[in-house]
């Protein structure tokens, strides 16, 4: 199996600990380690670093190629996109890379996953990847769906058959970002799951899906991946799921049981840290006192906060801001 790592995202909704020049997945978030670096990791009991590719753009050459010498995974392949064209032409360049570079068989499974989640225990991932794998070594193409843990208006959602217990269920349908009255109906109908945005297909089953529903996007595979690349930026710019997945009929999903996020937005951070007695998260230099559920965060100077309640203070890169939290 190939991993190929999406890492190409701006985390401008991290702003000001992320910056279009330092973007989330290259920040020790979750833990003393990039996300990125995390984000390898995971993979490496179940294949080796020269089956990785990380997918980024050009501008983040050199801060990726240093990343990975520091902690010593120089076999992961890179792949530099010339300019941002969303996920579907960065799949299928990476898809391109694996083909002619990788020398992959037309059934050997690929697996697509952004470099900037956290996921937790990583046994039970594993599993769910495993069922994906194996999907798509009979043509199919799976993504991994997180059951919800509150109705959330910033991820995509997938519908599937509550009647239905398989490992491995047919999508019903791939809904956008609902808003919160609708979030609230998703989550409690047990119907809906999180799109994640991780894939799993064979070069197989995913020249057939285009074929059907992304014509273009095949004529832009079936380049030899170097020719690809200078054509990248000729390419349409839209998400695989617009591309794909929201108009094939062959879409499956493996409902998966782990806690997940993509540190998407300050909330989401605040959520996934771990609180101290009076419900705040503080990292770094900082000194609060009278705050309750806060996230308190400085890697400038020290930040001194008092009487607050439900805030998010970020002083990074010289500046700094402070937002009621989405309760």
């Amino acid at each position: 199996m190939k991993i190929l790592i999406l890492a190409g995202g701006g985390g401008t909704r991290l702003f000001p600990l992320s910056t279009p020049n330092r973007p989330k997945q290259f920040l020790p978030l979750a833990d003393s380690e990039p996300l990125i670096i995390n984000t390898i990791k995971r993979f490496l009991g179940i294949c080796k670093p020269s089956d990785i590719v990380i997918l980024t753009g050009e501008k983040f050459k050199e801060q990726t190629l240093n990343i990975l010498s520091e902690y010593g995974l120089d076999e992961v392949n890179t792949v530099f996109e010339p300019c941002a064209k969303n996920t579907a032409p960065a799949i299928i360049l990476g898809v391109s890379f694996c083909r002619d570079e990788l020398k992959i068989d037309k059934s050997e499974p690929m697996f697509v996953v952004p470099s900037d989640q956290v996921i937790r225990p990583l046994e039970t991932y594993l599993k769910s990847v495993s069922v994906a794998q194996n999907a798509s070594k009979e043509g199919k193409i799976s993504v991994l769906g997180i059951k919800p843990t509150r109705p959330d208006t910033g991820y995509g959602y997938i519908e599937i058959d509550g009647e239905d217990n398989n490992e491995l269920k047919k999508v019903v349908a791939f809904k956008e970002k609902p808003n919160l009255e609708t979030a609230k109906k998703f989550v409690k109908s047990g119907d809906y799951l999180w799109n994640a945005g991780m894939f799993a297909f064979s070069l197989l089953g995913l020249k057939a899906e285009l074929a059907k529903h992304a014509p273009e996007l095949l004529n832009f595979l079936n380049y030899p991946y170097k020719t690809a690349l200078t054509e990248f930026s000729n390419q349409i710019a839209i998400s695989i799921d617009y591309a794909l997945a929201e108009k094939s009929n062959n879409m499956f999903v493996v409902p998966c049981g782990v806690d997940w996020s993509d540190i998407g937005s300050f909330d989401a951070y605040y959520d996934f840290c771990k609180k101290d007695e009076n419900g705040n998260v503080i990292i770094g230099k900082v000194e609060a006192s009278d705050c309750k559920n806060c996230l308190i965060y400085s890697d400038d100077s020290l930040l001194k906060i008092t009487s607050q309640q439900n805030k998010i203070v970020v002083s990074s890169n010289s500046n700094t801001i402070m937002l009621n939290r989405l309760l």
